[in-house]
């Protein structure tokens, strides 16, 4: 489960809750939400869940979707309700003043491999492309994206750190041309660096369902800064 900074609303993915005994699902008039990589999440309905911190009950109304890349996420209805504290010194969020808290997950240590860029790109000025990058392991859910670090200065581009999958040997990240003059990315430049996901990070999620958007190649270059977190916590009935 994660902990999103950066979303107004809370989700849960509708196979999650095929699992979970839970109240009926109502209609709702929000039927789609725009994510922070110009993409689009679906939305099925509204369920009123019960989030368990510790001893702890907290109470959320999740929008139900299919696009979701983790089993769900909380967001700032559910932070600022139960005024959540995130702590990065003790690793831990708290809520209410300290009345209930639970640790982030632990942070894994797992060697990183190198991503390539798929095919030569051109990105226009002031535009955000998401491309294929190829990586040597065959599937990975939730790798982290950590970007080359030299390539941005070079090429005067920014590359987000992302959460995606690895499907095929590829995973989808996103590219910012932030100047006013096209620029050329040549097949098999080194974008950055894949590994098991971090808990703490500022990410954005990109999911492979991007790639069947029309507007995929490219879009006007809009910023968002969001923080993810992953924490230990239990979905009552």
């Amino acid at each position: 489960m994660l902990v999103d900074t950066g979303a107004a609303i809370s989700l849960i993915h509708e196979k999650q809750l095929s699992n979970m005994q839970h109240k009926p699902v109502a209609p709702c008039s929000l039927k789609e939400v725009h994510t922070a990589n110009s993409g689009f999440i679906s939305l099925l309905g509204i369920v009123k869940l019960t989030v368990r911190i510790n001893h702890l009950d907290t109470y959320v109304n999740a929008y139900v979707t299919p696009d979701l890349i983790c089993p769900m996420i909380l967001g700032r209805d559910w932070i600022q309700q139960y005024y959540v504290n995130i702590n990065f010194y003790t690793n831990r969020i708290y809520l209410h003043n300290s009345l209930a808290s639970t640790p982030l997950l632990p942070i894994p240590r797992h060697e990183s491999v190198i991503m390539t860029l798929s095919h030569s790109i051109v990105i226009p000025p002031f535009h955000q492309k998401f491309v294929y990058g190829y990586v040597p392991i065959k599937s990975l859910d939730d790798a982290l994206f950590t970007p080359n670090i030299a390539l941005q200065p070079a090429r005067m581009v920014l590359l987000p750190h992302s959460l995606l999958h690895i499907r095929d040997s590829r995973g989808v990240i996103s590219i910012i041309n932030n100047t006013c003059h096209s620029k050329l990315i040549q097949c098999n430049t080194p974008l950055g660096f894949i590994s098991s996901s971090t808990t703490t990070a500022d990410l954005n999620v990109i999911s492979t369902s991007l790639m069947n958007s029309p507007d995929f190649s490219s879009s006007s270059l809009y910023l968002y800064c969001h923080v993810l977190i992953v924490v230990f916590v239990f979905l009552l009935n």
